[in-house]
Order: structure tokens, then C-alpha cells, then sequence
């Protein structure tokens, strides 16, 4: 296997989820040296190994669990709605997705969107 396997370019620290809010500024000339920094080790290169927990497969799962959870399962962020719900309202399913009743999802390219 390919030892040198990651994503983006760069060196990566540590994750320090403290100061995750502050590691993209929204205008770089007002923003200090440190958190363009902070930023730069947060969102740069991924690096992943053979051992069981870091490998690119595991680190997919984890994304899309967390596209799951974001979008369909709302147990991190309100509890008993979404995925979490017992009894759900079949009324309210569609509003889910956010898509508005009657329509579909907008598809430009079918390839793209299997991947």
C-alpha cells in the first residue's frame, strides 16, 4: 500500500477542536498570523496509515456519518427528531430533506452524483 496516501498539500498538526471557530476568518488582511495558522493545520493535508481507526476508509465513514447526522438525523443538535424520533410524523418526512413538496432533486450530472 501507498504509505504516502492524504489529502490537500501540506503538513497536518493535531486537531484542537478549542479553537475550531476561529480557523477560517472571513477577511484574511484583518485576521493575526496565529489563527490563519490554526486554520492552515486544521483544514490542510489528511494523511492516513494501515492501522485499524486511520485509514481513508474510515475517515469516509466518518464523514458521511456526519453528512447523515447533519442533515437527516438531528440527534447532536435537537434530540428526538429526525433519525432519532420514535413515532415520526409522516407529514413532516419530506420537509427533511428540504426539498419543497412536489419537486426533485436538481441532478446536472448523473455520473457525479453516484460517486
Amino acid at each position: 500500500m501507498n504509505k504516502n496516501r492524504k489529502i490537500g498539500t501540506g503538513e497536518v498538526g493535531r486537531f484542537d477542536q478549542r479553537n475550531t471557530m476561529f480557523n477560517r476568518p472571513r477577511d484574511k488582511e484583518k485576521s493575526s498570523a496565529e489563527i490563519l495558522d490554526l486554520g492552515r493545520k486544521h483544514y490542510g493535508v489528511r494523511n492516513f496509515k494501515d492501522d485499524d481507526g486511520y485509514t481513508m476508509l474510515d475517515w469516509a465513514f466518518a464523514m458521511g456519518s456526519w453528512y447523515l447526522e447533519r442533515w437527516w438525523g438531528f440527534g447532536n443538535i435537537v434530540g428526538n427528531e429526525g433519525l432519532y424520533e420514535w413515532f415520526p410524523d409522516q407529514s413532516e418526512i419530506a420537509h427533511r430533506d428540504r426539498i419543497p413538496p412536489g419537486q426533485k432533486w436538481k441532478v446536472s450530472d448523473p455520473q457525479e452524483m453516484t460517486r
